[in-house]
């Protein structure tokens, strides 16, 4: 039976509303210029790890195709993002212990792609509470909330390296 997507959305409850609100606004921030401290720079992405590690637990249990996956995306993400290196114009003030970093939309992007794959896990086990025991969806929902959390790990990693200079 195919839902409508008028009644998936009336059926979500409100504080789903709230979260994609904080995530909007979290990465419209993003879009400026600005300063941050180290513990900001590797605990909001280490946050964000966990936060990812929890929800494929949540999904799909301790399956062995759901948590390869998510490691897989986290460390390729990871690694690539830190490889590629800080972002353009970022740099180390030394005097003010902080980052200076320039805006960016794509942590917005990547925000509101982590959004959309949870509310789509989500939608699906509604629907189908049987779909979570299908080893390939929870594999490609897991490699997708490791990806993301990679590319902000690897962001962390990056931008510390500047600090070390």
């Amino acid at each position: 039976m195919l839902f409508p997507l008028a009644d998936i959305i009336r059926n979500t409850p409100p504080w789903v509303w709230a979260v994609l609100a904080a995530l909007i606004l979290a990465g419209i921030r993003q879009s400026a210029a600005r300063r941050l401290r180290m513990a900001r720079v590797i605990g909001l992405p280490t946050l964000f790890v966990a936060l990812s590690l929890a929800g494929v637990i949540a999904a799909f249990g301790l399956r062995e195709a759901a948590l390869t996956a998510w490691t897989l995306g986290l460390g390729v993400a990871a690694t690539v993002a830190a490889r590629r290196g800080a972002p353009a114009g970022a740099r180390w003030l030394p005097a003010e212990r902080a980052f200076e970093v320039p805006g960016a939309w794509w942590p917005l992007a990547l925000l509101l792609g982590v959004f959309a794959l949870r509310f789509a896990v989500a939608v699906q086990h509604a629907l189908h509470p049987g779909s979570s025991g299908s080893a390939a969806f929870a594999g490609f929902a897991a490699l997708g909330y490791g990806v993301v959390s990679g590319f902000f790990l690897g962001r962390a990693l990056a931008l510390a390296r500047l600090a070390r200079v």
